[in-house]
């Protein structure tokens, strides 16, 4: 049975991974916050460090938590004080941040996953947390994060993926080119998105504009890395031009970009149904 402690000293060491929240990387531990992400949190395979509730807050049930790791109490306004913000979820969380596994040594490996998805400078945590709820939607396993990507372990985009975040694999994919060109040698397909309005929209089918150099295969036996970038900018002309294909969306009303949590929801749901875009 776990043991609960409780504390009443707003200085006591064993809250200081909870402080200041608004402000804090991810360099001293990820955080959970809320009931349903704190248990699918102790749900997976993450190392959990302490758990943290406020006093009276319901009951969570602590399936997969190991028996050692400390539970914490203690009142709201102390609570709130730590964290920097009047907190109302009940309950927070600290894990410890899993290392990222290395593109080569993923490459290398047998275990690749049928879809994957790519994020390059994409520097709102809120959309790479809309990001990662979506492709866990719709099957993606593999995140490949490119230069610039704000972590998908920080506070807000654990919270907005609804936990997402703890069912997928992260691959630390800096250095670009070299691994848009080890993808090609590994029969690995990547999929830039675009603003260009020379390439062929979503939903062209055969039309899509890919490198004559290197043939698509069927999109139903292809392993595929779906690459989008911020909003401001998209993903940099030299590596589009480095993907095999690129595909844009078609839209009217002079709009010229979507959200791009909005626009990968839209490629991935089409990528997932095993569609040619």
């Amino acid at each position: 049975m776990q043991t609960t402690v409780a504390i009443d000293d707003i200085d006591d060491p064993r809250l200081n991974p909870y402080r200041d929240l608004r402000h804090r990387g991810d360099d001293r531990g990820l955080i959970a916050e809320g009931h349903l992400i704190v248990e699918r949190l102790l749900r997976s395979n993450h190392v959990v460090h302490s758990v943290l509730k406020m006093t009276h807050a319901k009951d969570i049930s602590l399936a997969g938590l190991a028996r050692d790791v400390p539970i914490y109490t203690c009142d709201k306004a102390i609570l709130s004080q730590v964290a920097g913000y009047a907190f109302h979820r009940g309950v927070l969380a600290h894990a410890a941040v899993p290392e990222l596994t290395s593109w080569r040594n993923h490459l290398a490996s047998d275990d690749i996953a049928p879809l994957g998805l790519g994020l390059l400078r994409v520097t709102d945590a809120e959309n790479v947390g809309g990001l990662l709820r979506t492709a866990a939607a719709f099957g993606f396993r593999d995140i490949w994060l490119g230069d610039g990507t704000v972590s998908p372990f920080s506070r807000r985009a654990i919270r907005v993926s609804m936990a997402a975040v703890f069912r997928l694999r992260f691959i630390d994919a800096r250095s670009a080119v070299p691994i848009l060109e080890s993808c090609d040698q590994r029969g690995v397909e990547t999929i830039a998105t675009t603003l260009n309005r020379d390439v062929p929209c979503l939903g062209d089918g055969n039309l899509l504009q890919g490198r004559l150099d290197k043939p698509s295969v069927s999109s139903f036996e292809r392993k595929s890395v779906l690459w989008l970038g911020n909003e401001a900018e998209g993903l940099p002309e030299a590596f589009q031009a480095g993907c095999r294909r690129r595909v844009r969306l078609s839209m009217n009303n002079d709009i010229d970009s979507l959200n791009v949590a909005a626009a990968g929801a839209i490629f991935m749901h089409q990528l997932s149904r095993g569609q040619s875009i």
